[in-house]
């Protein structure tokens, strides 16, 4: 891993992701989540204010040093624990059905096997548990806008850390 990747994109990530423009998006999604959580590509922990008391433990996986860093340093404040583990959504170091809620904001797009990721979310959720994500997707209203996501993904992914638009 290079430089840029390991030093520049944690730091644009976190910030992009802090972004005043998604506070509200993030507090809808995880606001009124409770219990044992899971957090997949927790960064450098964006979502952590808008968590209620409700929350039990908060468990957060990113495959970022830096960004879990940052997380560290959010999560000292948090009223219930925080658990931080370096690794990816495709093989999730946890038990089946460990926990009540998994979120995961804007991440997705960065995970290079959704389907495995998917399937691990699946196994490590409660029954009745939930899945709560936030994504972006294509542009259907302006065709001009569609046609810049499909241009851009190989610059893109490099500096946004595997974003696919």
């Amino acid at each position: 891993m290079g430089l840029w990747q390991e030093r520049v994109v944690p730091v644009l990530i976190d910030r992009v992701m802090a972004s005043g423009r998604l506070v509200p998006l993030r507090h809808r999604l995880v606001a009124p989540v409770r219990g044992d959580v899971l957090e997949i590509g927790i960064g450098g922990g964006a979502n952590l204010p808008f968590y209620g008391r409700g929350v039990r433990r908060l468990v957060g996986v990113d495959p970022s040093p830096r960004l879990l860093a940052r997380a560290k340093e959010r999560a000292a404040w948090m009223p219930f624990p925080v658990l931080l583990h370096e690794g990816g959504a495709e093989e999730l170091p946890f038990a089946d059905a460990s926990f009540d809620v998994v979120v995961s904001a804007w991440t997705l797009c960065s995970i290079a096997d959704v389907d495995r990721a998917l399937a691990e979310v699946r196994r490590v959720l409660r029954p009745g548990g939930t899945f709560r994500f936030g994504e972006h997707g294509l542009c259907g209203a302006d065709s001009r806008t569609a046609a810049w996501q499909h241009r851009l993904p190989p610059l893109w992914r490099r500096v946004a850390g595997g974003c696919h638009l």
